[in-house]
């Protein structure tokens, strides 16, 4: 085989969808492959669009990785917002995918201690297990938490957590799309509480495999998991019980860091 030419060896650039479906991940992994068919020097996706981070992205950036890797071919992350940063962290996926420390915006240097204007303030909403009711859902939690005056990591770790538990529980649960799933969140001076309960089926978070091997997951190709290690990592107590023999109610716990 004749060596590629160092000139057409050049960067290949390819933005990551915000929205993820099965059409538009195959999109973007069939665009990928096209570009590595070419054998470029490196590959940059463009992040700058990923206002927020699901566990699909994730796995979409590992199986990136993947590809890139077994090409032979380098692949670099473009303006990764902190939120994505931060997940990739706490995921120990940071130097993975080359960032280091330079990139990491004010928001994660500065103490996250939240200035509440109103402690011991209570949320509460039911919604059903459509997606267009979850979506609603969460922009409703999205508009509760900016009224916290929360720092802006501490807001998108709280929006990730409801999302990525949401999503579990209509994927899980089996529930149909008229079932209702209701939330309520305590915050005070020291945490959040937050509590899901559902009548779906029987599904104990707590118990999945703990201390997930993200490597080995993605190299089996493995494309569920992601989500409840983020939820582990992104908390510091979960809990979950079985009511009656027919409700699930689990009760996430985040507090504020003293640093």
């Amino acid at each position: 085989m004749q060596p590629v030419p160092t000139e057409t060896r050049q960067e290949r650039r390819l933005s990551v969808p915000s929205t993820l479906t099965p059409k538009t991940e195959d999109e973007f992994e069939n665009r990928l492959r096209g570009l590595l068919k070419a054998v470029p020097n490196s590959v940059t996706l463009d992040c700058s669009g990923l206002e927020q981070v699901s566990s699909r992205h994730v796995n979409l950036l590992w199986q990136a990785h993947l590809m890139c890797d077994d090409a032979g071919v380098g692949m670099t992350l473009h303006q990764p917002s902190s939120g994505l940063i931060r997940v990739l962290r706490v995921l120990d996926l940071f130097h993975v995918f080359q960032l280091d420390d330079t990139c990491l915006s004010r928001q994660l240097r500065e103490a996250v201690r939240p200035v509440l204007e109103n402690a011991s303030e209570t949320y509460a909403d039911e919604f059903s297990a459509a997606p267009s009711s979850v979506d609603q859902a969460l922009a409703s939690f999205i508009t509760y938490v900016q009224r916290l005056r929360l720092p802006e990591m501490t807001a998108f770790e709280l929006r990730t957590i409801f999302y990525e538990v949401a999503m579990n529980i209509t994927g899980h649960g089996r529930n149909r799309d008229s079932e209702s799933i209701v939330f309520s969140a305590m915050v005070d001076e020291q945490r959040i509480v937050m509590t899901f309960a559902d009548s779906g089926a029987f599904f104990d978070p707590t118990t999945s495999a703990q201390g997930m091997d993200l490597r080995a997951a993605a190299h089996g190709r493995q494309r569920r998991g992601f989500g409840l290690e983020m939820i582990r990592r992104l908390t510091d107590r979960i809990e979950y019980v079985r009511l009656h023999g027919a409700i699930n109610l689990l009760t996430l716990e985040k507090r504020w860091s003293r640093t």
